[in-house]
């Protein structure tokens, strides 16, 4: 089947919502909201107030501002959380960067042997690359070293060391994404680091792992305005 739906302004918006059986107190109010927070946005708030089985309707009684309630809600709860999720990331990517430091050295996540037998190391170096602003130079097919970085201490670093080619896990463990440093944890051979480390939270390593995926999960919801 091939899309063939047009694009509807902002008027033509709210009419198929009053369509669908949306009770709207004030138009001008309910457009200006429409304008600023997106029809396709709001409308995903408006899913639990549709006739089942198709949800091609509005449950009667359901008000433009009930929609608009429930997108409030959510946004002031992702503030909530991700204000939560930030400390806890602080401070899981503090552990895991002076453990591994101190038990494996400034640039293990570069050396295979401290990961699981079969783990693709090459695949996380390169997004650890593109943290620290190393790019694929494509006429020479060659590395590109950056000479700026949004960091200082990556620029510092650059400017000083040409070996080795990226920074200590002091300076990295700040710029990857807190998914790449989950993996990272889990996919350590050492267990009785990944032990260490998750004891300093007062759980098992286990648990640790899971937890670490379920915040990266939830720190990408929140950062991306997503439903929580």
């Amino acid at each position: 089947m091939k899309f063939t739906k047009p694009a509807l302004g902002i008027e033509d918006q709210l009419a198929q919502l009053i369509h669908k059986g949306m009770e709207v107190s004030d138009p001008n109010a309910a457009i200006q909201r429409l304008r600023t927070i997106g029809y396709y946005r709001l409308s995903a708030y408006t899913y639990p107030f549709k006739v089942l089985p198709d949800r091609r309707r509005f449950s009667p009684g359901t008000t433009f501002e009930r929609a608009l309630r429930l997108y409030e809600f959510d946004r002031e709860l992702r503030l909530l959380v991700n204000d939560a999720v930030e400390r806890c990331e602080v401070a899981i990517r503090s552990t895991i960067v002076n453990v591994t430091a101190r038990r494996l050295g400034p640039h293990w996540f570069t050396e295979p042997q401290h990961f699981y037998p079969g783990f693709r190391i090459s695949d996380l170096r390169r997004k650890i690359e593109e943290a620290a602003g190393i790019r694929i130079d494509m006429a020479s097919g060659k590395k590109k070293y950056p000479t700026t970085h949004s960091e200082t201490f990556i620029s510092h670093y650059y400017k000083k060391y040409g070996e080795p080619d990226l920074p200590p896990i002091w300076m990295t463990g700040e710029v990857i994404s807190f998914g790449v440093l989950s993996r990272l944890y889990s996919s350590l051979a050492d267990k009785h680091i990944q032990d260490e480390i998750a004891s300093s939270f007062g759980i098992h390593s286990t648990v640790f792992r899971q937890w670490l995926q379920s915040l990266a999960y939830l720190r990408n919801l929140c950062a991306h305005h997503s439903r929580l």
